[in-house]
């Protein structure tokens, strides 16, 4: 996958896929999470960020969380062949690590 100067994918085509496919990795996370996490948990934390002009956050990450969510965008891009962003390729992962969490959970309790 090759990248521009601003880390986007370079291939223009793959970059038009318009807002509300750009947020489905986001609100798919968000509804799995409060279906398997519970509804008040997730809410609850949400709220804190409505009044924000911001709803992006920042947190430390170690260099093997970002190389795992960069080889894992590069192969998002090629499978759904358009951009991912690092945060929907980190909402993918996240979203697949509630489910295993709440699914082992459910089997072992």
């Amino acid at each position: 996958m090759e990248l521009n100067e601003q880390n986007r994918v370079a291939d223009k085509r793959l970059r038009r896929i318009g807002y509300t496919k750009r947020r489905a990795f986001t609100k798919r996370l968000r509804s799995t999470a409060r279906a398997r996490l519970g509804h008040d948990k997730i809410d609850d934390q949400l709220t804190l960020w409505a009044d924000r002009t911001s709803h992006w956050a920042s947190m430390r990450v170690r260099p093997e969380v970002v190389v795992t969510v960069n080889t894992v965008r590069e192969r998002m891009v090629v499978q759904l062949e358009r951009e991912v962003s690092q945060s929907e390729a980190l909402s993918f992962l996240v979203e697949l690590g509630v489910i295993a969490m709440t699914d082992r959970k459910r089997t072992t309790g």
